[in-house]
C-alpha cells in the first residue's frame, strides 16, 4: 500500500508517502537535495515489505513548501518531526542521503531516545569548509541567474559517468522534479547548508542503535576518502562501500540495504 500525505508545518504544507502496513517498525527516508520522493521510491518499494516506510519531500523540495529564504538542517528536521506526530509514530529508523543525511544527524542530535537506527547514504557530519561554501555561493548566483542551467549540470553529476546511461530514465525523471522547485527552495537549502555545524561528536561515542555508513567509490560530491575519515569513529556498526557516484545506492544496480 502506498499513500500521498501531508501535514501543515510553519504554514508550509511538507508532503511525504506512506509505504507498508501500519504497525510495523517505522523508517523515515529523507532525499538530499535537490532530490524528491521520485528518486527513492525503489529503495521504499524495497523496504515495504519489512517496514512502514515514510518517505519525505523536504522544504522546499518536491511538493513541499518553503516556510522562508532560510530552511536551516534543524528546520528540515523539524519538519520531519511533524510528519512523525501527523503518524503518530514514536520510534523509528531514519535513513538519509546526502543533505538528508545531515538532516538524519540532527534526528540523531534532537531525538536520540526514539531513535532505532540511522544510516548515512553518501553523507557525512562534518560543517562545511571555506572552499566549500565558496562553492555554494557560486552556484547560488548561477541557480539564480539559469534555473535550468545549473540543474542540466548538477543532476547527471550526481552519477559515474559509466553509469549516466544506464540511469537515463531515472536521471530525467530526478531533473523534471527539479525543474518544478522554486530557486527559493533551492537558495534556502543551499543557506542551510552553510550554516549547519559540525556533527562529528555524535559518532565518536557509541551509541544504543545501528549506525550504517554507505558511500559510493566513485562518488563526485563527497568523495570516499572525506567517508573514511569519520567511518570508523565508535559510533558506526557497518560499512558499505557500493560501485558508484552520488547515488550508489542506485547506481549499485539493486543491492540490499538495510539494518
Amino acid at each position: 500500500m502506498t499513500e500521498r500525505r501531508s501535514v501543515l508545518f510553519r504554514g508550509a504544507t511538507v508532503v511525504y508517502s506512506y509505504y507498508g502496513r501500519r504497525g510495523a517498525p517505522a523508517v523515515v527516508l529523507i532525499p538530499g537535495f535537490l532530490e524528491t520522493r521520485a528518486a527513492f521510491v525503489p529503495l521504499a518499494e524495497q523496504w515495504a515489505s519489512r517496514y512502514r516506510v515514510v518517505l519525505v519531500d523536504v522544504l522546499g523540495h518536491g511538493e513541499s513548501g518553503c516556510t522562508g529564504y532560510v530552511h536551516t538542517i534543524e528546520d528540515q528536521a523539524d519538519a520531519v518531526l511533524a510528519v512523525l506526530r501527523a503518524e503518530r509514530i514514536r520510534f523509528f529508523k531514519v535513513a538519509g542521503h546526502s543533505m538528508g543525511g545531515y538532516i538524519a544527524l540532527a534526528l540523531m542530535e534532537r531525538v536520540p531516545d526514539r531513535l532505532r537506527g540511522v544510516m548515512l547514504l553518501n553523507t557525512h557530519p562534518f560543517a562545511d569548509s571555506e572552499e566549500r561554501r565558496a562553492l555554494r555561493r557560486r552556484a547560488m548566483e548561477i541557480a539564480k541567474k539559469e534555473k535550468s542551467s545549473y540543474l542540466h549540470a548538477a543532476i547527471p553529476a550526481l552519477v559515474a559517468p559509466e553509469n549516466a546511461d544506464r540511469l537515463r530514465e531515472e536521471l530525467r525523471v530526478m531533473a523534471e522534479a527539479a525543474r518544478t522547485m522554486p530557486v527559493q527552495g533551492i537558495l534556502a537549502a543551499q543557506e542551510g547548508m552553510m550554516l549547519r555545524p559540525d556533527r562529528s561528536g555524535l559518532l565518536r561515542t557509541v551509541q544504543s542503535f545501528p549506525v550504517v555508513v554507505v558511500a559510493g567509490v566513485d562518488d563526485p560530491v563527497i568523495p570516499l576518502e572525506v567517508t573514511k575519515a569519520y567511518w570508523n569513529f565508535p559510533a558506526i556498526t557497518e560499512r558499505r562501500a557500493l560501485t558508484g557516484g552520488h547515488l550508489s545506492f542506485l547506481e549499485a544496480g539493486g543491492s540490499e540495504l538495510g539494518w
